[in-house]
């Protein structure tokens, strides 16, 4: 699969820290993305724009993986 995103000329990129991790969070975060690029599920990018991710306690008190594509 192809992808591009055209830019506007003259158009800054608008680039922010959405909030911080605390460092349990981040570990996690940091097991569940090689994870994923092991089973190549994902592929590291080097695109300047990301989507915000976060994590929900499910019941049994683990960490489920979000991603706000918005």
């Amino acid at each position: 699969m192809e992808f591009y995103i055209e830019l506007m000329p003259g158009v800054a990129l608008a680039l922010k820290v959405a909030y911080n991790m605390s460092t349990p969070k981040l570990v996690e975060l940091k097991l569940k993305l090689k994870e994923m690029i092991d089973k190549e599920y994902i592929i590291p990018c080097v695109f300047p724009w990301s989507a915000s991710i976060l994590f929900v306690n499910k019941k049994d008190d683990t960490l489920r993986l979000g991603i706000d594509y918005r």
